[in-house]
């Protein structure tokens, strides 16, 4: 899918989702590990790759590797590929006729999402992650939050629904 809308998008679909994966990474690796190597935004990165050939590219690929590996050890999760496999797919599956550069990139995408859904579970909010997601209005399961209070006001055995249509009342 990826290569695929890549290709009909001429490439902007590639600089959209690496600038979302730069953001998650961050956001990710330093949740845990607030002083490890953060990625720089997509223009520099652009630029860098630029203006040493390439050459910044593939570092790039080793960093992200090597990070995705140290924020799976951190959120108990055994990422296998570290940077130096992204690395070594990248450069010598370029000899593939560009088949390593897919490569490295799909393992980097499985351990990004691997290590993301850990970083769900752990950081976001764990009652709207256990009921399948958020909805606009928040509300929950009352088996799950009886007893709560806002602005002061407490609310026992009753759910924000009830305690905001009271409130509204």
């Amino acid at each position: 899918t990826y290569v695929l809308l890549s290709l009909v998008t001429c490439g902007i679909y590639d600089l959209i989702f690496r600038w979302k994966l730069i953001n998650d990474l961050n956001d990710v690796s330093s949740a845990k590990d607030p002083d490890g190597w953060r990625s720089p935004n997509l223009i520099v990165l652009i630029l860098l790759t630029l203006v040493t050939c390439g050459i910044y590219g593939w570092y790039w690929i080793y960093q992200v590797g090597n990070t995705i590996c140290r924020a799976g050890e951190n959120y108990g999760e055994r990422i296998d590929e570290n940077g130096t496999t992204l690395l070594l797919w990248s450069l010598f599956g370029s000899l593939l006729c560009g088949a390593g550069y897919f490569i490295a990139y799909h393992l980097m995408f499985k351990n990004m999402n691997t290590i993301c859904r850990r970083y769900n579970e752990e950081f976001i909010d764990n009652v709207a992650y256990a009921q399948g997601g958020y909805s606009d209005d928040h509300i929950y399961d009352s088996d799950v939050i009886s007893d709560f209070s806002v602005s002061g006001n407490s609310y026992k055995g009753k759910t924000p629904l009830t305690a905001q249509q009271e409130s509204e009342e």
